[in-house]
């Protein structure tokens, strides 16, 4: 064999190594980053609050054969309303699918497509007046087919087509401190029923989310077309369906006086609707004053408000609650006069939207 043929295979079998070498590199990398992302769903709306409440869902899947409370809306069902005080009050199970920014028209969707999957006993949608708006919005969706592959346990590569990996390592980053963490406003610590307490300090307040500066429409022409429509359709199946409007704070009650009118104006033509569509209201302002210590925000309650606000539902969705104006006072939160409000809360700045009877009285 010539000396030509021998640094040919040597130069052949190097590159194989070093072939085998890299391949070996990148099959390692890939593992670490699969194992690195796998707290973080796949990328199927763009929406990290909606994406990671399927991966919860996907990891506790609902039983399929018992009757299931089904809550949705957008964070004024995920933050304000607590399903495991409902589940346990019940003694069966319930589910929060609220999600961040989720609009009436998606809302109604989603409570279509999981009765498609499960046993749907009653449908419960929190809102709060400026998600009553004329237009229809639409912020994601996901079709029927992803939807249920996706929740079937038995696909276990399912969702990998919609797998960013570098969207999905910088979440991945910032997941304890902002995702995985009850002190943020982003928390998404999903509670045993798909809940997220807002246990927000008093220091952790945000001023552009106490006081916002942004102009709400006034406009209600077909505002309450959205809520209407998933009344009637969950009433035509038989089951209860309940409107849930939480409570805002007296602060911004106060300083904005077209936020204050326009709340009012939305809760009339809510009770109106229900009534309309043989629906019923539970409005937490008919029947509590809750004070500014019970907010996160100037429309989400911190864990304490979430917990009071709960409580007084079921009270009242067992028929068992008063009609009174009752104070309600949160441990660890702010003062409800002006004058000890923290100056920092008082600098208004623009804010981050989402952002009567017992319960078989209406079937």
């Amino acid at each position: 064999m010539n000396s030509s043929t021998i640094s040919s295979n040597l130069a052949r079998s190097s590159a194989s190594r070093y072939l085998g070498v890299f391949a070996l590199v990148v099959l390692v990398l890939g593992v670490i980053t699969f194992w690195l992302v796998q707290p973080i769903a796949p990328q199927f709306t763009g929406n990290l609050s909606f994406d990671q409440k399927l991966l919860y869902l996907r990891q506790h899947p609902p039983l399929a054969d018992m009757p299931l409370t089904l809550v949705v809306g957008s964070s004024m069902a995920l933050n304000n309303l607590d399903t495991d005080i409902l589940a346990d009050e019940d003694g069966r199970p319930a589910l929060n699918l609220g999600v961040w920014g989720m609009s009436l028209h998606d809302s109604g969707k989603l409570a279509n497509q999981f009765e498609k999957l499960y046993r749907i006993d009653e449908i419960i949608m929190a809102v709060q007046f400026f998600e009553m708006l004329d237009e229809p919005q639409t912020s994601f969706v996901i079709s029927d087919d992803v939807l249920r592959t996706y929740l079937n346990r038995s696909r276990p590569l399912a969702g990998l087509v919609y797998r960013n990996f570098y969207e999905s390592l910088k979440v991945r980053r910032d997941w304890h401190r902002k995702y995985d963490n009850p002190l943020s406003y982003t928390n998404l610590k999903f509670t045993v029923t798909g809940a997220v307490p807002l246990s927000l300090s008093h220091d952790a307040i945000a001023p552009e989310r106490w006081t916002p500066s942004q102009k709400f429409s006034s406009a209600c022409t077909n505002c309450m077309a959205e809520i209407d429509t998933l009344c009637r359709a969950t009433r035509a199946k038989g089951l209860p369906f309940t409107a849930v409007m939480p409570p805002l704070t007296h602060w911004i009650k106060e300083k904005r006086p077209d936020v204050k009118a326009i709340y009012a104006d939305r809760r009339g033509r809510l009770h109106a609707a229900m009534t309309a569509c043989n629906g019923a209201v539970f409005d937490v302002a008919d029947w509590a004053d809750f004070d500014d210590s019970c907010f996160a925000d100037f429309a989400h309650l911190n864990t304490g408000g979430m917990k009071y606000m709960t409580a007084l539902f079921v009270e009242w969705r067992a028929g068992h609650l008063q009609p009174r104006s009752r104070p309600i006072t949160c441990d660890g939160g702010l003062e409800t006069s002006s004058q000890s409000t923290p100056d920092k809360l008082a600098q208004p700045a623009t804010a981050i939207a989402g952002s009567a009877g017992s319960r078989d009285s209406h079937r």
